[in-house]
């Protein structure tokens, strides 16, 4: 059965994504579009959230990684993928005390918000711009996102490298924080638990339900970003420790 795997940058026929057919970034980088410090919340797949930055300059390179609010050393480089909201986050060979690996960043038409994941086993929200994290409430969740998109890496063995598919999506959060929504492929409902918000980081986390021929339900856990107009978050099934990036389900919405 195909994972179902959402994040941000897929093409849903209005002008907040622009996602190509192909190219790689080798015609008009967007590279320098992120240049800015992103700030959020990185949390690990069983972890505590920590707050999370990313400064990079115009060249897309990364001159200082804050996890935490401290330093880590790491530094690197940001390449465009195949299309011009797709990047790989690539760690200098000596990075710095951060348990970071290699990660991707999926942003939106405005190169304001972000998705990131890691390989280290990480997802965080970002936002370019942003100065510090407000404080957060239950309420900060609820609303429609009427743009978003499902998204799915998985690693290819054979060819040693990562692949990806993508679909449109969209999600309701009511007030007694229940959601719904859909895809191309499929629909999908579930809950976030009011006992497991964490007000300090935007962290909610709950169960997501597929709705198909067998329907699947999924650990959930949603991050939302400084503005509090952007969700990024993951899932996975339950019980299963994820082995690696491939094996979350990444999210993306925005209000």
């Amino acid at each position: 059965m195909r994972r179902f795997v959402l994040a941000m940058g897929i093409s849903l026929l209005v002008a907040f994504f622009s996602f190509g057919c192909g190219g790689g970034g080798s015609e008009g980088s967007s590279v320098g579009n992120l240049q800015g410090t992103w700030l959020g919340v990185i949390e690990a797949v069983a972890g505590t959230p920590e707050e999370f930055s990313l400064q990079i300059d115009g060249s897309g390179n990364i001159i200082e990684v804050r996890i935490g609010g401290f330093i880590t050393g790491d530094t690197g480089h940001i390449n465009e993928d195949w299309d011009e909201n797709l990047f790989h986050v690539l760690y200098d060979i000596n990075p710095g005390s951060s348990p970071l690996v290699r990660g991707y960043m999926i942003v939106d038409n405005q190169y304001r918000h972000a998705t990131y994941g890691d390989e280290g086993l990480f997802i965080g929200v970002l936002e370019k711009g942003a100065t510090t994290l407000p404080a957060y409430a239950s309420s900060d969740i609820i609303g429609s996102y009427p743009i978003g998109g499902a998204y799915e890496f998985a690693f290819d063995s054979s060819a040693g490298s990562w692949n990806w598919e993508g679909e449109a999506i969209s999600m309701t959060v009511n007030s007694d924080l229940t959601f719904s929504g859909s895809s191309q492929a499929d629909s999908f409902s579930g809950g976030f638990d009011a006992l497991l918000r964490n007000p300090t980081y935007g962290g909610y986390a709950g169960t997501l339900t597929r709705d198909t021929t067998l329907p699947k339900t999924l650990d959930i856990k949603v991050l939302v970003s400084p503005d509090k107009t952007f969700v990024a978050a993951y899932a996975k099934e339950i019980g299963i420790p994820p082995a690696s990036l491939d094996d979350f389900i990444l999210i993306g919405l925005i209000k």
